[in-house]
């Protein structure tokens, strides 16, 4: 694992009353067997321990970023039929669900069947309906059988219940069915229906759809594989678009059906290309979703993987298109530098910023065995947020 101190410093080129400083730590551990038990710590945090940063400055790109993580403490164990996470995590029965901070008990009933119960908030600002401030309790039933080698099937399904400041929000029904055939072919599904929500569903009262995926892949060859989506969303999300440009998002961007092909012609090379069609009621016509990618794992000369990525979309909560690059540089095994730049432009009555572009540069190097340092700096540029921030970390590294 990995531990480290770090400081912040956020430069705001509109108010200079807004900027800010920050102190923090970084934990990065994988932890597993803890003392002879079954018990494993595992996952990634970053937070703030103090700031002079007031409530109402707006969350900086970073900072959005930073709470994409997961770090929690499992039990599994093969003597036991019982299976316990509490943390920050991804339910491992109903990944759509998204991470919560929370936890979950689980229960083998059998060979086959296993039954559990959840609950927690919502932190995650990828996810299509997040809210911070979200409490979230269900239960669920997983029927799984085969093996990853060969056939392999796992369905879940289960209730859930949400309030939002302890004010009843949602009551949906969830199911999420994968089924693959070695590494050859895969079906991944998954939906959720409210129950009488009124305000979700538009005034409508009784079961209604509100979010469905269907993803079907099929890979002939090793270094081509297909692929055919069908996403639907109900109502307005309340993600973080100013992450569009980051890629975290790509799963919303695309409503209806598309299609996509991801082809290897070297070891170093891999080229992408998604295309669908997007239409809302309010729409007299199809608009085209089209997204590529190019990724070389070490260009010629340089020893350097280069990542670009350009999208344009049509969805329920507005039009746009990004373009980003990443570079990623290993000047040896203690020192690595990686770059990430990236434009977007969103028109909707949703979003304030409209154009928004971000430079982001990160640097490790490992000074000895056990010691190491870490620098970033962001430069983001928007309608609404125009800033730096520079960070600077001293850690220790501990284990293998």
């Amino acid at each position: 694992g990995r531990i480290a101190f770090e400081r912040t410093q956020i430069i705001d080129h509109d108010t200079a009353a807004a900027s800010s400083s920050e102190n923090g730590a970084v934990v990065r551990i994988d932890y597993s067997r803890i003392g002879g038990s079954y018990w494993t710590l595992t996952g990634y945090w970053r937070g703030t321990i103090a700031s002079t940063q007031s409530s109402s400055a707006p969350t900086t790109l970073l900072d959005l970023m930073n709470r994409t993580y997961q770090i929690g403490l499992f039990y599994a164990s093969p003597k036991s039929p019982w299976k316990i996470g509490v943390g920050r995590l991804i339910l491992p029965w109903a990944s759509s669900l998204g991470a919560i901070d929370g936890g979950y008990v689980a229960h083998k009933m059998s060979k086959h069947l296993t039954l559990g119960t959840f609950l927690g908030t919502n932190p995650d600002p990828t996810q299509w309906n997040y809210a911070p401030n979200r409490q979230t309790v269900g239960s669920f039933v997983n029927y799984e059988t085969g093996s990853y080698d060969a056939a392999h099937w796992s369905s879940t399904a289960g209730l859930a219940f949400s309030r939002i400041n302890w004010r009843p929000e949602r009551q949906y029904l969830f199911i999420e069915n994968n089924f693959s055939i070695g590494q050859t072919f895969s079906i991944f599904q998954t939906a959720q229906a409210d129950y009488r929500d009124p305000k979700l569903m538009n005034g409508a009262t009784g079961a209604q759809l509100s979010q469905s995926f269907l993803t079907v892949r099929y890979r002939p060859r090793k270094r081509i594989s297909f692929e055919v989506s069908d996403n639907y969303f109900r109502g307005v999300p309340t993600f973080d678009t100013r992450l569009i440009g980051t890629g975290l998002l790509d799963q919303y961007l695309f409503s209806g059906v598309s299609g996509g092909v991801r082809v290897e012609p070297t070891d170093n090379l891999m080229v992408s290309a998604n295309f669908g069609n997007s239409k809302s009621n309010a729409d007299t016509s199809h608009a085209v979703n089209q997204g590529y990618g190019v990724a070389w794992k070490r260009l010629p000369f340089l020893d350097m993987r280069l990542d670009l990525r350009y999208t344009s979309f049509s969805s329920s909560f507005g039009t746009g298109s990004y373009e980003s690059a990443g570079l990623t540089r290993e000047l040896s095994d203690r020192l690595r530098v990686q770059f990430q730049a990236g434009i977007q432009n969103t028109k909707s009555i949703y979003v304030n910023d409209t154009r928004a572009r971000f430079l982001n540069s990160t640097i490790d190097w490992q000074l000895s065995r056990h010691y190491f340092v870490m620098g970033s700096w962001l430069n983001y540029r928007g309608l609404s947020q125009n800033y730096d921030q520079i960070s600077f970390s001293l850690g220790y590294r501990f284990g293998k």
